[in-house]
């Protein structure tokens, strides 16, 4: 495949139209690359690697896998039976160039949504901590700086502990005393909202809305005096 029939111009274009029509098929060309690239990737990960590991693991060999690099990195030992399933696995491969032209305009909105929400009183401290931790994340700043820049609040190191406990509450045992004083109501209902369904969630997320309400209510009869 030559730059000619490639439809690239192979000299520099003389005037604008050319300088256009080059630029576009430049973009084109990108995209199906990419279309190829992606579609090889996935369909490697997913009927060759996968399958590769499911094959030749043995019933008690582990591999060591780490969630992401830097500091706090957490490592997870896997097992033969971690990678069978009855269900497809969900992969995705996109280009860093494409996700960025996307996020450009996303990101002017999520920038102008904070500015207003920091500018109402009334919006959980919580909220605007996880929306700049999203647009950060939108601009590529790496997880570690995330979390240095917008640490995770007490209530939100609790209530991801709530969530480990609502999960894995038939090993661990029921949960108890979860509604202390002082928490705020709305981190963990965000928190918990994610976990997964079952009597314990239904249970403390009913508490939760009930906390949510009152203080509602406590805070329009403050306005209204």
């Amino acid at each position: 495949m030559t730059d000619q029939n490639r439809g690239v111009a192979q000299n520099i274009p003389e005037t604008l139209g050319q300088s256009e029509i080059a630029q576009m098929n430049a973009n084109i060309l990108f995209l199906l690359d990419y279309a190829f690239i992606a579609n090889g990737e996935r369909h490697f990960y997913k009927n060759i690697w996968l399958r590769t590991k499911i094959e030749y693991m043995t019933k008690t060999e582990k591999q060591v896998y780490q969630a992401s690099r830097g500091f706090g990195a957490k490592k997870f030992e896997l097992t033969r039976e971690d990678f069978e399933s009855v269900y497809s696995p969900y992969i995705k491969v996109t280009s860093r160039r494409i996700e960025n032209l996307k996020n450009r305009q996303k990101i002017a909105y999520l920038i102008s949504k904070y500015d207003s929400l920091a500018a109402d009183p009334r919006t959980p401290p919580v909220a605007l901590k996880i929306l700049a931790r999203k647009i950060d994340e939108m601009n590529n700043v790496s997880r570690e700086d995330i979390y240095l820049m917008n640490p995770l609040t007490p209530d939100e190191r609790r209530a991801k502990g709530y969530c480990y406990m609502i999960n894995n509450y038939k090993e661990l045992g029921r949960p108890q005393n979860l509604i202390q004083p002082g928490m705020d109501p709305f981190t963990y209902y965000v928190y918990i909202s994610y976990c997964d369904d079952n009597e314990v969630k239904a249970e403390v997320m009913a508490q939760l809305e009930a906390m949510l309400i009152e203080q509602g209510q406590m805070q329009k009869a403050q306005e209204v005096a």
